[in-house]
């Protein structure tokens, strides 16, 4: 048997090992390591991912979910990928984030925090791990404008390992049960100039609060910002974009009157700059939003609290009109 223990304040997991549940002796530990100045360490995860695109290939990453000392700050998780042989976690020697002041991080958003995994669930051609984090950060967690409920789960998400331009990165994909919960597309469209995209959506007149959305583009054809307003109609609409001077993606949730501090905030995650197209899905549930940019290697979620009768979609392209190697959007059913 093998437990994970972390020593919070000290920013060090410990493993301990034992042969019947009862007498345990401590095999090895790891840390500080990545973000640890500043921060508490919490819920440690050590899971064998599989590597897209090598068959039987699989690498040992360990999640550590940490608050403080976050970018955005208050909660986030990082991550360390490298081998596990029973009882001693070692980080590849050539990752800067098994070192201190290097941080890979799963998620750029404010709100995803503390996963949770489902190991070995049984697939359609093979086993899958899928788990679920809480859409929440201790800075506010006490302060959103909900009730009777403070915060909720993701969705949830399937894991896999993938080699990079940039190293190792985690993926993170809408788990494959989701799709029963798609509608019918309202639009569909391939390679389409961003001016026809934005005006069949505003002939549509969609409404509604659940939407899954998802837009490509090559990185070369843009030279302003390409972003989707999710909730329009009323107050300050949710921008999700890619920002063309930052090369970053972005979840933009600020209002002028916000309801927690948190709410008067833009995130921003970096695109993978070894890819020559711009991609991401969104998927918007009420008061969640979720971005599964470049193939689920870059992530931000957020919480948002818009006006209850925003209900409108619109796409803003600037005075550009980049052609967008394809564009959706599909209803949300329960």
């Amino acid at each position: 048997w093998v437990m994970l223990i972390v020593l919070a304040l000290e920013r060090k997991l410990v493993v301990y090992t034992s042969d019947d549940l009862l007498q345990w002796r401590e095999a090895s530990s790891f840390g500080p390591a990545g973000a640890s100045a500043d921060t508490i360490w919490e819920v440690p995860v050590l899971l064998p991912l599989p590597v897209d695109g090598e068959p039987g290939a699989q690498r040992w990453v360990l999640f550590i979910s940490i608050n403080g000392g976050t970018p955005w700050g208050g909660s986030g998780v990082q991550y360390f990928v490298g081998d596990f042989d029973g009882e001693r976690f070692v980080a590849d020697p050539a990752d800067p984030a098994a070192h201190a002041d290097a941080v890979r991080w799963l998620d750029h958003g404010r709100d995803f925090y503390a996963p949770l995994p489902f190991a070995r669930v049984a697939g359609r051609h093979a086993e899958r791990t899928l788990w679920l984090g809480w859409m929440n950060n201790w800075d506010y967690a006490r302060d959103v404008p909900s009730a009777p409920w403070r915060g909720q789960l993701s969705l949830p998400r399937e894991l896999s390992l993938a080699r990079t331009g940039e190293g190792w990165r985690v993926v993170q994909r809408p788990a494959q049960a989701l799709q029963q919960a798609r509608g019918p597309a309202l639009l569909a469209l391939q390679a389409c100039p961003a001016a026809d995209a934005a005006l069949a959506l505003a002939k549509l007149q969609a409404r509604g609060r659940h939407w899954r959305a998802t837009l490509r583009a090559p990185r070369s054809a843009l030279v302003q910002p390409l972003v989707l307003l999710f909730f329009t109609g009323g107050g300050a609409p949710v921008r999700v974009g890619f920002d063309t001077v930052l090369d970053s993606y972005f979840i933009d949730r600020r209002k002028p009157a916000p309801s927690f501090a948190g709410e008067s905030e833009m995130h921003h995650a970096p695109r993978d700059r070894s890819r020559d197209e711009v991609e991401f899905e969104v998927w918007v549930d009420g008061c969640t939003v979720e971005v599964f940019a470049d193939g689920g290697t870059v992530l931000l979620s957020d919480i948002v609290f818009p006006d209850p009768a925003a209900e409108g979609i619109a796409l803003w392209h600037g005075s550009a009109n980049p052609v967008l190697t394809a564009f959706s959007l599909e209803p949300l059913r329960s």
